[in-house]
């Protein structure tokens, strides 16, 4: 800020103020509401002029009064003759604003009688808080008035009477309150007389001060009344006589000097002579600058514990001091004494007897006879003073020297005071600066002189400086000076000026305007640039600063603010103080470089201004009739016409074009001005016309709102419109690629497109290229850096429909310059404006490096277009029916990465469109047979998969609903538009490879849901190559397999039994019920990669094909080149691994407990080879295996076959398929089978499944252990049939076999037999197929045959 008079506060009770202080004048009826017979009463000239002289005098009222205020100016002391009035500041809202107001407190009424005797002098001094909480913050304002019978009483702002004291006879001239610098504990109050100076300790002082406030509050809450006194401590003070001077009219305390010892002998030396005394150590005294006349200047000094009173005087003083005390006591106890508050004039009192004052010399002095100093005012730091003098002069003087330093003339009655400015720093690191450094900045100290009579204040700096300011002011002001410390804030007012009407404004200096030479230039613009930063918006006041500003690095600093505001209010105004500026710098002969730079930079800013009116004012303006009608008229055939196509490619074109998409739209608001301003920079290149540029970093959303804002209003409106936009972008100073970056992409943003955009973009395109110059298409043979530019733009867009029409509109432009630079080369003279398009298009020797890769990148985007229609449609009834099948649901955030462009195809390698189609696939859940179609499945499929029904080739749609089918025939035309253009990408084989890992990625992701992992291996057994089903098994195995197959295995071999829940194991599945059909799928998947390995061995590799998109590419490695490029499984070692899942398989499934599965296969060389490589060859375990190994192996067959038979009656299917497991497991372990089918041959006679019983017996061939079992059958059933009676007839082998022949332990497993004929029929059916396989020489013989002749017998009885 600068140097300026602001309002501070005002008076709010002015006329009752005035009324308290001048009871015997009017104050004025400016309210209205008095009545007044003088109002009817006509006045003669002479009353007139009469009028006038009162009211100047009533405008000079002011100066007639004592004024002082308080700390931070909280009160306000105003007194006149005998009367005073306190003011308290209060807070208003006014106009939304905070406003200080002053009110009267005391006197409470409108009259006062005063305190009956004259004022002299009046003095506010802050009393601080004892408490800690306080933090040195005034407590309460004590009043001190001086009068003109010498006497000092003390007040509070309401008036109570707390301290009365008579130092001297004579009256007070000043009162004075100083604080020491080096000192601030130690305080003084001053009071001055004519010739006698009081000084007062303050600390004792203030403690007095308190006593008797709180005597008076005590008094006031006890009795109802504060006119009760207490006997304070008595006061520490010093009286000193100011010797050798004529007349004083102030003065000021130096404080305590204590000299240097050259200072003191230098002084003894001066003052005695050669033959003068004195002290070794020099005395401390107290330093007194004293004003007035013969000297005009004098400096006393006060030494401490010198001169002390005779013995006479101490006597007389103290005897005249107890007659006082006894006379005032009596006086009390009589009743003729008054209160504390004296009402009314005063009588003449006796005069009271004074103690003398301590006579005090001065040591040096400025003399001069016809000059008299009136009042002086010290600077803040107390090193230099202003003395108004009699002669209408303004001294200043340097306090430590005793010298005049300089002295300003004509300035009569002048009034002083001192500004104390701060320098402003910023936060330093504390690594850096010291906190000293930090904490105390610089200071500066301004001299403020106010002349009444002329009405002119002056700001200048002290000894050497110029006047820093001149104001105008009102007439018949007071100068209110407080001095403040380096604690205080630097926004605290320190010198204000009270006007006669109340006002009171303050002055305010900065610490820049300090500064010398032609810093102080460049401090006045900062000044501005500071009060430039202080308004909310660039208004027209902001734009006047900024023109006010001269250095050019502080006007580019404004521009900086101007353009980071929120609100450029009038682009108008800000072009023409951009004018004015470059008008101002333009006349200049010669300029720096920052001041070229900023030219630059506001020509450029006018420009780009001048352009942002134009495109509003375009904006603005209703769309055109004319327009809407030829937009409406555009055809196909036009469009072919401009971009040189054919009919049919530019209907496929148009049509795709038109195909809905996800890009959103592209209306957005309005942008301000300042955000069209930064967008752009300044680029400066030697030897060149300066160009606006882009900035680089701007985002992607503020370009294209740029963008939005230059060529969206351009493609609403009549295209003849474009050549006037062309001119203003011209003009403007934007480089061309710049513009043409922006148009390009723009027009990647639109959603759709309309023949008439295709017309406005290509006479744009068209407009700008030819505003580029022609050196960016002269050469042919190497590429043109403006073509590769928009190729890297449309190869970066995933809007692949509107990048094709864009790389279209491009070639065809290109095309019209290949033809000029042909011409050019072949007539110089040739016209480049008129171009015959229509001859030599066809022509390879016409044909340029640039145009055979445009030609190439529009084939890629068009092959990429029906890519991206595929991807893009959302076939939403047939992801709810797959999502139900299978149980599953794709969150929507997954399909935000199926965006792609050229540049990131290419950059993924030749697989990147195989892997994009498999995950559109995967993530709506469809199969492959429905994006394919049934006829081109069938016509896929290997002839080994001919076994297959109709059903399960089938497509999907077939299945489904009509909703469902429809969008599955929308889906195979769009696949077969697409395998027209890339057909090897699309390739059944190669989908159905990537779609495979695609499920089984996602089944990883979503571990609980098996179906997933199950729809990845029915994607892998429909290939047609067995090297890609070999392939894809292995990298399925290792990808997703292998490693929870390990953990499960390794878990179930530890606890013997597969755990109830997997919350403390390391496995990625999340629950054990997922443990079965995982292990399910993994043998499905170790069939699957025998087979195919198998069928490898004497199949040829395939010839993988790429499309002619991939010229040359890098990238991961395609599906199909992984899948050929691995190695052939060992299938031992596969059907190794076959045999451990089928073992977890049947763990887990049967829930047979106490199995350890690795204690079925050989120790030392069946488990080395567990999960190793499939391809590798580990040794394996021999036929002959270890006896243990076998007996476990069989004894844990029979627990699978013994758990299955327990299934047999509830779920007999799936009874039986274990059982067909064991049996085969067996055969693989090379165990003995048949024991395997006579165990389970004995427990279905046991469960009584005689027929199925039957079934088995025919596959065993050892008839040895199968009679025992059969005939232990048999006994066990006859031993619960029989009666004891029954068995009489029999033998007594037969019957002791009966009893003992077979163990105990079974007959727990015996069920109760049926009592129908049912149970002996079938028991005499197992005895003839005992009798039958039994020699007739064997023992068992002659039993069975004795059993089935009692049987039968028994049969015969009971017929």
């Amino acid at each position: 800020m600068s140097c300026e008079i602001k309002f501070h506060s005002s008076i709010g009770e002015l006329i009752k103020l005035k009324r308290i202080l001048f009871p015997n004048q009017d104050a004025g009826d400016d309210d209205g509401e008095s009545w007044s017979d003088d109002a009817w009463t006509w006045k003669t000239d002479f009353d007139d002029a009469s009028e006038k002289n009162e009211d100047k005098n009533s405008n000079d009222w002011i100066q007639s009064c004592l004024i002082s205020t308080s700390h931070q100016f909280g009160v306000i002391v105003i007194a006149h003759q005998d009367k005073y009035a306190v003011l308290s500041s209060k807070w208003e809202k006014k106009n939304d604003k905070e406003v200080r107001k002053y009110y009267v407190t005391y006197p409470i009424s409108n009259t006062s009688d005063g305190v009956g005797e004259k004022i002299t002098s009046v003095l506010c001094v802050p009393i601080k808080s004892l408490q800690k909480s306080s933090q040195g913050i005034p407590d309460w304002i004590c009043v001190i008035l001086g009068f003109h019978t010498g006497f000092v009483r003390m007040y509070t702002v309401n008036g109570d009477l707390l301290l009365t004291e008579a130092f001297h006879d004579e009256p007070v001239n000043h009162l004075k309150f100083h604080c020491s610098l080096v000192n601030p504990a130690k305080q003084e109050l001053t009071v001055v007389y004519q010739k006698t100076l009081i000084i007062i300790e303050g600390i004792g002082l203030f403690n007095s001060l308190r006593v008797c406030r709180s005597h008076i509050a005590k008094g006031r809450a006890l009795y109802g009344s504060s006119e009760l006194h207490s006997q304070h401590p008595p006061l520490h003070y010093k009286k000193l006589g100011l010797q050798e001077q004529n007349r004083i009219n102030d003065c000021f305390v130096l404080g305590t000097n204590s000299p240097s010892q050259f200072d003191h002998l230098m002084t003894a030396s001066v003052a005695g002579g050669f033959q003068a005394r004195y002290n070794n150590s020099p005395p401390v005294a107290t330093g007194i600058l004293s004003l007035g006349s013969l000297p005009y200047c004098a400096w006393h000094y006060a030494v401490e514990g010198s001169a002390a009173p005779l013995l006479s005087d101490v006597a007389y003083a103290l005897a005249s001091k107890v007659t006082s005390k006894l006379f005032s006591k009596t006086s009390g106890w009589l009743g003729w004494g008054g209160g504390a508050t004296e009402t009314g004039a005063s009588k003449p009192k006796d005069k009271q007897v004074i103690e003398p004052a301590t006579p005090v010399y001065p040591r040096y002095g400025l003399a001069d006879s016809l000059r008299e100093a009136l009042s002086v005012s010290v600077s803040p730091n107390e090193r230099l003073a202003a003395i108004t003098d009699s002669l209408g002069r303004v001294t200043l003087i340097d306090l430590f020297r005793g010298v005049a330093v300089r002295m300003w003339k004509g300035y009569r009655d002048a009034q002083c005071g001192w500004i104390t400015a701060w320098e402003e720093v910023g936060q330093l690191s504390t690594s850096t600066c010291l906190e000293e450094e930090v904490s105390i900045p610089r200071t500066v100290s301004f001299l403020v002189i106010y002349i009444s009579k002329r009405g002119i204040v002056e700001v200048w700096t002290p000894q050497q400086g110029t006047r820093v300011a001149a104001f105008n002011y009102s007439k018949g002001a007071k100068l209110i000076n407080i001095s403040v410390d380096s604690s205080a804030d630097n926004d605290q007012a320190q010198c204000c000026l009270l006007n006669p009407d109340g006002r009171l404004d303050e002055v305010s200096v900065p610490f820049h305007c300090a500064l010398k030479g032609d810093s102080s230039q460049k401090a006045r613009d900062l000044h501005i640039l500071q009060q430039l930063r202080t308004e909310h918006d660039a208004s027209a006041t902001s734009l006047d600063l900024l023109m006010d500003i001269r250095h050019a690095s502080i006007v580019n600093q404004g521009l900086d603010f101007l353009l980071e505001c929120r609100h450029l209010v009038d682009p108008d105004g800000f072009v023409k103080c951009l004018d004015s500026i470059v008008s101002q710098y333009g006349k200049a002969e010669a300029l720096d470089a920052e001041s070229r730079l900023l030219l630059s930079r506001c020509r450029i800013l006018s420009r780009l201004a001048r352009l942002y009116i134009h495109l509003k004012a375009m904006q603005s303006l209703p769309p055109d009739y004319d327009t809407v009608v030829n937009a409406s008229h555009v055809s196909l055939q036009d469009v072919a016409t401009i971009l040189r196509l054919d009919g049919e490619e530019i209907s496929r074109i148009f049509h795709r074009c038109t195909t809905p998409t996800l890009h959103p739209s592209t209306s957005q608001s309005a942008i301000e001005i300042n955000t069209f301003l930064c967008a752009f920079e300044l680029s400066i290149v030697h030897n060149s016309e300066d160009c606006v540029r882009v900035k680089s970093s701007l985002s992607g959303d503020d370009r294209q709102a740029i963008g939005y804002w230059i060529w969206g209003t351009a493609f609403s409106r009549n295209i003849d419109l474009l050549d006037e936009l062309s001119l203003v972008l011209k003009s403007s100073s934007i480089a061309a690629d710049d513009l043409v970056a922006m148009l390009v992409d723009y027009w990647l943003h639109l959603s759709s497109l309309a023949l008439s955009n295709i017309l406005h973009f290509h006479k744009l395109f068209r407009i700008l290229c030819n505003s580029a110059g022609p050196e960016n298409f002269n050469n042919i043979e190497t590429p043109s850096p403006w073509w590769q530019n928009l190729k890297e733009l449309l190869s970066k867009s995933c809007n692949l429909n509107q990048a094709c029409c864009a790389a279209l509109v491009v070639r065809s432009v290109m095309a019209e310059f290949e033809k000029r630079k042909i011409n050019r080369l072949n007539d110089k003279n040739a016209d480049d404006t008129d171009v015959n398009m229509d001859d030599s298009m066809n022509d390879w020797e016409d044909m340029s490096i640039d145009f055979c890769a445009w030609n190439v990148l529009s084939k890629q985007l068009e092959d990429l277009s029906f890519l991206s229609r595929l991807i893009h449609y959302r076939p939403v009834q047939l992801r709810e029916t797959q999502s139900r099948s299978l149980d599953f649901l794709v969150e929507d955030k997954y399909f935000d990465n199926l965006e792609f462009s050229l540049a990131s195809i290419l950059q993924k390698g030749r697989g990147a469109i195989s892997e994009l189609i498999a995950r559109w696939i995967t993530q709506n859940l469809l199969e492959v047979r429905t994006v394919i179609g049934a006829t081109e499945t069938k016509e896929n499929l290997d002839e080994s998969m001919t076994d297959l029904s109709d059903a399960e080739l089938a497509p999907e749609a077939d299945k489904l609903s009509v909703g469902s089918s429809e969008e599955a025939v929308i889906i195979q035309d769009l696949f077969r538009d697409l395998r027209q253009h890339l057909p090897h990408s699309a390739q059944y084989d190669v989908i159905m490879l990537n779609v495979a890992v695609e499920y089984a990625a996602m089944w990883i992701r979503n571990p609980k849901h098996m179906k997933l992992l199950q729809r990845s291996l029915e994607t892998v057994l429909p290939l047609h190559s067995h090297l890609f089903r070999h392939g894809i098994c292995r990298t399925l195995w290792s990808m997703s397999f292998l490693p929870i197959f390990q953990d499960l295995a390794i878990l179930m071999d530890k606890t013997g039994r597969l755990p109830k829940n997997f919350t403390s194991r390391k496995i990625n599945l999340p629950s054990p019920d997922q443990a079965v059909p995982f292990l399910e799928i993994t043998m499905k998947l170790l069939d699957t990669t025998v087979s195919s390995a198998m069928s490898s061995e004497i199949e040829p590799p395939p010839f993988i094909r790429y499309d002619d998109i991939w010229p040359t590419c890098e990238g991961a490695t395609p599906m199909q080149e992984v899948s050929i490029r691995h190695r052939l499984v060992n299938i031992d070692l596969v059907l190794l691994h076959h045999q451990l899942a089928q073992t977890l398989h049947l763990v887990a499934s049967l829930e047979i407990k106490g199995v350890h599965v690795f204690s079925l296969f050989d120790q030392r060389v069946g488990r080395f080879a567990f999960f190793k490589d499939l391809h590798s060859y580990p040794p394996l375990p021999s036929q002959e295996a270890d006896p243990t190994v076998v007996y476990n192996r069989l004894q844990f067959l029979k627990q699978v076959i013994s758990k299955a038979v327990e299934h047999m009656e509830t779920n007999q299917s799936f009874a039986l398929d274990y059982i067909n497991q064991a049996i085969k497991l067996g055969y693989e372990w090379s165990i003995d089978v048949d024991e395997l089918r006579i165990k389970y041959v004995d427990l279905l006679y046991l469960n009584h499944m005689d027929h199925l019983a039957h079934e088995v017996l025919v596959s065993i061939g050892s008839d040895e252990k199968l009679v025992s079992t059969l005939l232990v059958a048999a006994g066990r059933r006859l031993k619960m049939l029989l009666k004891p009676s029954d068995t009489s007839a029999l033998s007594p082998m037969t019957t002791e076999w009966l009893l003992n022949g077979f163990s105990s332990d079974t007959d727990s497993f015996v069920r109760e037999l049926e009592t129908c004929d049912s149970g002996s029929t079938k028991t005499l059916a197992l005895l003839v197929e005992c009798l039958r396989r039994i020699p007739s020489e064997c023992n068992d013989h002659f039993i069975a045959s004795e059993l089935h002749s009692l049987l039968t017998a028994m049969q015969r009885a009971s017929l």
